[in-house]
């Protein structure tokens, strides 16, 4: 099944590396034209990637866990190109920490980056989406919303508060034929995962509780977050979709 996305623009978060890189990618290769936001430098390597191809791309530096900075990415973004049909919500930063031993600044740091920045481009974007009556939206969140693991408190809470989010939305946001849904990754082969995969034994021990006997790639993930961006999930709301190789945390 083959997506088009042609004619429609997409706006998609910590689209830098990873799990946004490839979203990104999968986006324009079905013809939406991307603006892509990131605040780290390897951003323009995504952007020369996508223009190499021949698509059409707004590559932003920006910190989407500030306000400011969210109002001015948004109204470039529909200076540039008109509008936003399409928003995917994917920074997010992972640090560990058990409860008992963080401070203020490491709480905040994580719910900021992961959870009020979704709050602030979503809000930043909805206006548009509700005047036209039409718009998708996907929220990465994560299985330990959902299984939590120890050590990672408040990442676990900025994901679950995603999710929560995504059925809110989902529910106040359909009047205006605006689709929210989350997807949860698992573990995946990407730079957030690389003390995971530095650490031989903990590699196999995570594997092993994988069914499919693999970390996830990128590209998977990205598969189901255009799928449900599309027409082809159009019956689909409030919905959020594992993408974990079958695995459970069992913690």
């Amino acid at each position: 099944m083959k997506l088009d996305f042609s004619g429609r623009v997409a706006l998609v978060t910590g689209a830098g590396r990873g799990i946004g890189r490839s979203v990104a990618l999968l986006l324009s290769e079905s013809g939406a034209q991307v603006a892509i936001a990131d605040r780290g430098d390897y951003l323009a390597e995504v952007e020369k990637e996508i223009l190499s191809r021949g698509g059409r791309v707004m590559a932003l530096q920006t910190d989407v866990s500030s306000e400011q900075q969210v109002e001015e990415m948004v109204l470039g973004i529909l200076k540039e190109f008109g509008r936003i049909d399409l928003l995917v919500n994917n920074a997010g930063i992972l640090k560990f920490g058990f409860f008992s031993k963080i401070g203020p600044e490491h709480w905040d740091e994580i719910i900021n980056n992961n959870l009020r920045s979704c709050f602030l481009v979503t809000r930043a974007v909805l206006p548009q989406m509700r005047e036209r009556k039409m718009g998708s939206i996907v929220n990465v969140s994560s299985l330990f919303a959902f299984d939590t693991a120890g050590g990672y408190s408040a990442y676990n809470v900025s994901k679950a508060g995603i999710v929560a989010l995504t059925v809110t939305l989902s529910r106040e946001e359909a009047r205006y034929n605006i689709r929210v849904n989350a997807v949860a990754p698992g573990a995946i082969d990407t730079p957030m995962n690389l003390p995971l995969k530095s650490d031989p034994k903990l590699l196999e021990k995570v594997i092993s509780l994988i069914p499919l006997r693999r970390l996830g790639k990128p590209e998977e993930v990205a598969n189901s977050v255009v799928f449900l961006l599309s027409d082809q999930a159009s019956y689909i709301t409030g919905h959020t979709l594992w993408v974990t190789g079958g695995y459970r945390n069992p913690y």
